[in-house]
Order: structure tokens, then sequence, then C-alpha cells
């Protein structure tokens, strides 16, 4: 029996951007075939991994299941080592990092350069791997209905900054689960993961 693949639903809009919607196998092509430091938006829903038990009170956290919308400015395909090494240089400091081993590794091209994508080491389950430019936008939805930030902050992790690097201003390196992304811009291209 053959199988065929639907093709991508494509639309122009402003004469600016497309708008792509398509498959997460055919949006990990794409990325797979993204070369050089390029920037990227995208719009991701995450679990915010929040403590069961209010901080100070210890009363029960009302807002589990609540959903994280976070909005990203980054570059993909940057490397980390070197990154953080010039950065190290600026600062007059000697140029000495090395990243330490970790859940995940980038995914190389046979030819030795990266793609904006990474994957865990034991289930094999991929990761867009990005330095954040600007601060991230976040809101937060419960069955739908969006939650002032301020109420959920007892409840939510705090952030750990990366201290491993020697720099005074570390450099932010993320990854966020394929299957969070709903919509990623690049190039003009908007795509929209169904």
């Amino acid at each position: 029996m053959q199988t065929t693949t639907k093709a991508p639903i494509v639309t122009k809009v402003d004469n600016t951007d497309t708008i792509v919607v398509l498959t997460k196998n055919d949006f990990i092509d794409i990325l797979m075939n993204t070369k050089g430091a390029t920037p990227i938006t995208f719009i991701a829903n995450t679990d915010p991994k929040m403590v069961k038990k209010h901080r100070e009170t210890k009363t029960p956290n009302p807002y589990i299941g609540a959903i994280k919308i976070s909005k990203v400015n980054g570059i993909v395909n940057f490397k980390y080592e070197e990154g953080v090494n010039r950065r190290l240089e600026k600062e007059g400091k000697t140029p000495d990092f090395e990243a330490k081993e970790n859940w995940h590794q980038a995914i190389v091209r046979p030819d030795g350069t990266l793609t904006p994508l990474c994957e865990h080491k034991q289930n094999g389950k991929k990761y867009l791997r990005f330095m954040p430019i600007n601060a991230i936008e976040t809101s937060f939805e419960l069955d739908g209905q969006p939650i002032d930030k301020e109420i959920l902050k007892p409840y939510l992790p705090a952030h750990k900054p990366n201290t491993n690097q020697g720099l005074d201003k570390p450099m932010d390196f993320r990854t966020y689960d394929i299957d969070n992304i709903k919509q990623l811009k690049m190039n003009k291209i908007i795509y929209i993961l169904k």
C-alpha cells in the first residue's frame, strides 16, 4: 500500500510574509535544512512545572494544569562554546569555556554543520536549540482563560541563571520540545504546526 503526504498549505499575507501550515515531520525537515545563524520568532505552549503548594502559606495550588504561552525571539544554528568564549574575551577573561555533558546533543549534518535541532540522548526526542535575543514574553491560561502572572508567582519555579560560563552576563541557551511549538517565523515565512 502506498502512502501519500499532504502538501503544506501555503497562504500569502500582505505581500511580505507567507504562511505555511504543515506537520511536525515537515517542520523538522525544514529545520534540518536551515543553515547558518538564523533569527527566528516562535510561539510555544508549555507546562510551567508549577509547585504543588504555595511557597509561603503551603496551601494547595489551584492552578495546576495552567499553560505557559511564550513568544520568543532568538537565533538558531549558533555555536555555544564559541559564543561563550567570544564573550569571555570581550570581558577580558581567558576564553577557555568547555560545555558540560548534559541530557541532549546537537544534531549535526554529515558535513559537520549544525542544525537548529538537538535530541535527547536516551529517547531521541527532538528539540529546537536556540539562543534568545530579547526577553521572552510570557502569558498563562487555565482552561482557555487568561491568568495574571502575579497570581501564579508563588507557584512558579525560580529561573536559574547559567553560572558555569564565567561571564558577567551569561549567554542564555534554551531548548524547546518541537511538540510544544505552535508557530515559528523564519526568513519571512510563518510556519504553523497542525
